[in-house]
């Protein structure tokens, strides 16, 4: 299942429930932005 972006619910060490993914949005200095879905980048345009 590559290129699936997955989440999911858990709880952190204050008990409070957070979302987990395994993707990132990215903005960098130069102000491009890219998706990192798992090991993969993909820029977003």
């Amino acid at each position: 299942l590559e290129n699936t972006i997955r989440w999911h619910y858990n709880t952190n060490e204050n008990g409070e429930t957070i979302r987990e993914s395994n993707t990132r949005l990215v903005r960098w200095s130069d102000g491009s932005l890219s998706l990192h879905v798992g090991k993969e980048i993909f820029d977003v345009s």
